[in-house]
């Protein structure tokens, strides 16, 4: 599986930071007007964690050597890895954001 299959599989696999949390928070936002209850969005937030974490603990590979030449700037920044602690940190921005688009549940 590839680096995109994975990431919509996960679904979390923003680019960047923001974007993971914006989706974070409207997944949260969702559930709360779905479920009605606390306990839904917990468990959100508990499958968020552990995705989060088995993609960070997937192996990665890396491409031997420098970037050939006859692959555009374009084609090898859409290949491009994040470095291993965003790998860790996505989870936790993950959980955040469902948290906070959940909180209409707590109040």
């Amino acid at each position: 599986m590839n680096r995109n299959q994975w990431t919509a599989c996960v679904g979390m696999g923003g680019r960047d930071a923001s974007e993971s949390a914006v989706a974070a928070y409207i997944g949260g936002r969702v559930c709360a007007r779905v479920a009605h209850d606390a306990r839904a969005a917990t468990i959100l937030i508990a499958i968020v964690i552990v995705l989060g974490v088995v993609r960070a603990l997937m192996p990665v590979e890396m491409a031997a050597g420098p970037r050939p030449d006859d692959v555009s700037m374009m084609e090898a920044t859409a290949g491009a890895l994040h470095p291993a602690w965003f790998n860790w940190l996505n989870p936790l921005i993950g959980a955040v954001g469902v948290w906070f688009g959940s909180r209409k549940l707590r109040a």
